[in-house]
């Protein structure tokens, strides 16, 4: 029995993202570069031009011929228009793409004081809560007949590699030269980068783009059982949306068992917790129901689970049929030699064949007889 973390997994498929009305009505956030963000700059058809560049401390990248330039304050789209009329001066209609392959920038303050007056501060980097991280960025404006290397970054923000697969989904605008797919082996912290070679084969007013990737999960490192026995995976649930109550959007959350330690569900389950038991802050009778304010939610989800063997393999049904077929062709052979002139030509067939094997077997006999 094994207990596996795909809570993740299943609440994005349940409720991807629930915002309120107000954080519908706002303008859409952009992240904006920092300091010490690591950048990937890259020019079309320009190698010497395109690097990996580290945004110092006041905020500025240097590159080749640009010297210095102010990244930060600006996004990434921002910061490629500087780049492309920068560049205009030495390259006639520069490409050229802006990446963030590492957020540094975002840190994490704490302030704190004691009874007599003393205060401690502590500052911590914020770990991204994404497994992986992809980010490409296609060319705005591209001329029939234009074939590029569109390159895609993936960012593996675990503490171990793991291997990221790519797809691009076809478009009736551009014609691949290459493969759909890609899969890339990202080690821990680190970032790897994957291209797609195309061809724009029409013209289009916005042209749209889509490249997905998924983790692929290591068949050796996820237990499977055997032909004779399976692993059982026990899976966590946590639903959160939004309800109308009286008129006022209000968030509930709610989660199953597994989601809370042993001592935690202990804790809001005992007599002292659940007695007297009133709701909606306690589900359930009197000294068995569950305290849910100090859960945390409102409501408890059932725990499911689900059951994977390895398959049966094929080739053991395969090897038997084969088997019955020989015996059955042996059958009717031993058949017809009882039974002579039903089949003439079979006869023939199968006395030759076997004075064949009579002839090859003495051959053989007398080749292994040990010499006196």
């Amino acid at each position: 029995m094994r207990l596996i973390g795909l809570a993740v997994v299943l609440a994005l498929t349940i409720v991807p993202f629930v915002v309120d009305a107000q954080e519908q009505r706002d303008e859409p956030k952009v992240y904006r570069i920092g300091p010490e963000d690591q950048l990937l700059i890259s020019v079309w058809k320009n190698e010497a031009m395109s690097r990996s560049v580290l945004v110092r401390p006041d905020g500025k990248i240097t590159l080749p011929l640009l010297n210095d330039v102010q990244a930060a304050g600006l996004t990434t789209l921002e910061l490629r228009d500087v780049l492309i009329e920068r560049f205009r001066e030495f390259i006639p209609s520069p490409e050229v793409s802006v990446i963030v392959t590492d957020v540094r920038s975002l840190k994490m303050s704490v302030i704190g004081s004691t009874e007599d007056g003393q205060i401690g501060t502590i500052e911590k980097e914020i770990k991204a809560f994404q497994p992986f991280f992809v980010e490409h960025e296609p060319p705005r404006i591209l001329t029939e007949g234009d074939e590029i290397s569109l390159p895609v970054v993936v960012r593996n923000y675990l503490d171990h590699s793991q291997n990221v697969n790519l797809q691009i989904k076809p478009e009736s605008w551009f014609a691949l030269l290459g493969p759909a797919t890609k899969s890339l082996n990202v080690a821990a912290g680190d970032a790897t980068r994957g291209t797609f070679d195309f061809r724009a084969s029409a013209a289009v007013k916005d042209g749209k783009q889509r490249i997905t990737a998924t983790a692929a999960a290591d068949s050796d490192a996820m237990p499977h059982g055997s032909v004779f026995s399976q692993s059982s995976y026990f899976v966590r649930f946590w639903l959160r949306f939004t309800a109308d109550v009286s008129g006022n959007l209000t968030v509930f959350n709610m989660a199953s068992r597994g989601f809370f330690t042993t001592a935690a569900w202990d804790r809001a389950t005992n007599a002292s917790a659940t007695t007297p038991c009133t709701p909606p802050g306690c589900r359930g009778s009197s000294g068995n129901g569950v305290n849910l304010t100090m859960l945390g939610v409102d409501g408890i989800l059932p725990d499911s689970a689900f059951g994977v063997k390895e398959p049966i393999p094929r080739w053991p049904f395969y090897l038997l049929i084969a088997f019955a077929v020989f015996f059955l062709i042996l059958a009717f052979l031993f058949w017809t030699e009882e039974n002579p002139g039903t089949f003439p030509r079979i006869d023939v067939w199968w006395a030759r064949s076997r004075g064949r094997a009579a002839r090859t077997i003495a051959l053989l006999r007398r080749r292994r007889r040990p010499k006196a």
